[in-house]
């Protein structure tokens, strides 16, 4: 059975890794750092144009389009708590909330916590019952990976469009499959009662989030964790998720050249040097980093 705890069991910093912090900078000069932003411009550009005129997008930017839906009403009423769980590639966040009179307040939240590696629907029921607290009917889950979002007349749902085991949860029977309706079955199944699992990727959820501080078509996201990932809202209604770490319009050194020639197999994250090479502080390749500079420099 999973346990939720804050406690961390796995090393943090580079010198927990046996990494001297002394090794030769590696910085890029600034016009080279022009260079690769207007070479994500330019590809920005290109897909966006290729979504518009409806033709092949050939650039390193997938540009995963979604439209959604976003329930007229709230699944929980007002003054009934509800959880929110945000999983993203390494941790967990458990809060419970209430609405009142309008307003969100937060009156339960846990300190972050290590998700633990997650392979079977099995380990992932496990995983929920672990993480959802018994006293809640309604969840709300904000989820780092990449889904086709659709409305299903009552909440938010996902369809995982791959299979990514650099994330903590990647369980292979998952794809294709809604993840909040799957855990909602789990639940109804064990607690015998009506339970509502809404679930949208952490891109979606930011950009949402944004709408309180700026115009609906007007939002952009960026993440930098466990992965690394960018996209926007192009209207009111329209998701772009861009894929970010598939960029490559970039100049290869010699630690681009040693991860390509090392790639993890890891199915289409095999590709995502951008997330490999710039995201340094990700456990995901923590490893790989390490055996170049081990190769290099020690």
């Amino acid at each position: 059975m999973y346990r939720i705890d804050a406690e961390r069991q796995f090393p943090q910093s580079p010198q927990d890794y046996g990494i001297p912090t002394s090794l030769p900078e590696q910085d890029l000069p600034l016009e080279t750092l022009q260079g690769i932003k207007a070479n994500f411009v330019a590809e920005l550009r290109s897909a966006h144009a290729a979504y518009l005129t409806r033709g092949e997008n050939t650039t390193s930017l997938p540009f995963l389009v979604n439209r959604f839906t976003l329930p007229r009403e709230p699944l929980a009423p007002n003054g009934v708590p509800f959880q929110v769980l945000v999983i993203g590639g390494t941790d967990i966040v458990r809060a419970i909330c209430i609405r009142d009179n309008g307003q969100l307040k937060i009156v339960d939240k846990h300190r972050p916590a290590p998700v633990p590696q997650v392979r079977t629907l099995d380990q992932l029921h496990q995983f929920m019952e672990a993480a959802i607290d018994p006293g809640v009917s309604a969840v709300a889950i904000n989820i780092a990976t990449t889904m086709q979002q659709f409305f299903d007349g009552k909440k938010m749902d996902g369809i995982l469009r791959d299979y990514d085991d650099t994330r903590a949860i990647g369980v292979p029977e998952l794809v294709g499959k809604p993840f909040g309706s799957v855990v909602e079955e789990h639940f109804r199944a064990t607690r015998g009662s009506d339970f509502t699992v809404s679930v949208a990727g952490d891109g979606l959820c930011q950009v949402l989030a944004g709408r309180v501080l700026t115009s609906e078509d007007n939002i952009a996201f960026g993440v930098v964790g466990t992965g690394y990932n960018m996209g926007l809202l192009l209207s009111a209604d329209t998701f772009v998720n861009l894929d970010a770490a598939s960029f490559d319009k970039f100049p290869a050194g010699d630690l681009a050249r040693f991860l390509a020639s090392n790639q993890v197999p890891v199915g289409y994250l095999g590709k995502r040097l951008m997330e490999q090479i710039f995201i340094n502080t990700s456990i995901t390749y923590f490893f790989m980093h390490r055996s170049y500079q081990q190769k290099n420099y020690l």
